[in-house]
């Protein structure tokens, strides 16, 4: 059975974070890697890691985290892949949240077919004060890595690559050749699409104006 890492960065979201990590916690495949990489916040989040950690433990699932400042997002994400010890690796943003229980087992059901190099799904964007209820959503349907070149790239919290290609594109980062993945991503994709809007993320109010 593969590993799969899903990494979350995040800093001082202490009232967001618990959403996600009871949802990565709820998720029903069992080779599953979680990793947070928080920027040093001031709030609550360092306990809030420690429970959860616990929580991950007693579940009999692997949680780390680190807590220190880094450079921004990028740099976050950077820092969590290559923490990441899985077969497949992905980013699951401080203010979103798995759909569904099986959503990790779908995306390794996708990559049983040798030849897929990464899976990407439509997304759900929710109002904060109704979670439940869509506002929008991201569709990736029709993505094709033509499409980069306008700048167009699928939703990367439903992005899910082999961490095979994230350590080829960190050698280039380290190496000055580009400056962040998604100027690469594209090159690296497979046919496979999920179909399934098995992620949802949170809309401000002010967003929705």
């Amino acid at each position: 059975m593969m590993k799969i890492s899903v990494i979350t960065p995040t800093l001082n979201r202490e009232h967001y974070l618990r959403d996600v990590m009871d949802s990565v916690l709820w998720q029903d495949y069992s080779n599953l890697e979680y990793i947070v990489v928080d920027g040093g916040s001031t709030d609550g989040t360092l306990k809030l890691l420690e429970e959860y950690k616990e929580k991950f433990n007693q579940a009999g699932k692997t949680m780390h985290y680190i807590s220190e400042k880094d450079n921004g997002l990028y740099d976050a994400m950077n820092k969590g892949v290559r923490m990441a010890s899985g077969d497949v690796v992905g980013i699951l943003n401080d203010d979103d949240f798995f759909n569904y229980s099986d959503c990790i087992s779908k995306i390794a059901d996708s990559f049983s077919n040798k030849d897929t190099e990464a899976v990407y799904a439509d997304s759900y964007y929710v109002n904060e004060s109704n979670i439940f209820k869509p506002v929008r959503c991201y569709n990736n349907r029709h993505f094709t890595p033509k499409r980069l070149l306008y700048g167009y790239i699928p939703d990367h919290e439903t992005f899910y690559m082999k961490k095979d290609y994230y350590d080829m594109l960190l050698g280039l980062l380290r190496n000055g050749s580009v400056r962040r993945f998604t100027s690469l991503e594209g090159d690296t994709l497979g046919k496979e699409n999920l179909k399934e809007n098995i992620f949802e993320g949170r809309v401000l109010e002010e967003d929705l104006t």
